[in-house]
């Protein structure tokens, strides 16, 4: 819905831009946080519209907020990786061998930047490529769940 009403986040989506986009998100996804926060003080926020830098730029801003987080990424992904297994994503099913394999580049490119952005950071980082689907699951919900 955001894309309708924003049109620099549009264009950055469909140039295939993820810097661009999660900058020009992360204001709404502040605003976001802080409003709901009041009514909804726990929150789960998943998806690839940020970076790292933007969950610690987020606890600087709500210092008072308990914001945690883990990032997981995929820094060596197959195209067969793709489609069936433990995704949801039936859509890629549909694209043909050239398609896959640009899409799994693309994957094992955005999750480098988000391993080296997590580093910077000292925000957690789970690899596909290093667990097995369940364990990295696993570890990303220690992460989250833990105190403090």
């Amino acid at each position: 819905m955001l894309m309708m009403v924003v049109p620099e986040l549009r264009e950055a989506m469909h140039a295939n831009d993820p810097e661009r986009e999660a900058e020009v998100f992360y204001p709404h996804l502040r605003q976001t946080v802080a409003c709901s926060r009041i009514q909804l003080p726990h929150q789960l926020i998943e998806g690839v519209g940020f970076f790292p830098r933007h969950v610690a730029k987020l606890r600087l801003e709500l210092s008072d907020a308990a914001v945690r987080c883990c990032f997981l990424g995929h820094t060596s992904p197959r195209p067969e990786d793709l489609s069936g297994g433990e995704t949801n994503h039936r859509i890629y099913d549909t694209l043909d061998h050239a398609a896959r394999t640009q899409l799994a580049e693309n994957v094992a490119a955005w999750s480098c930047d988000i391993r080296q952005d997590s580093a910077a950071y000292g925000l957690p980082f789970v690899d596909l490529a290093e667990h097995p689907f369940p364990e990295a699951l696993q570890r990303a919900e220690r992460h989250l769940l833990a105190s403090g």
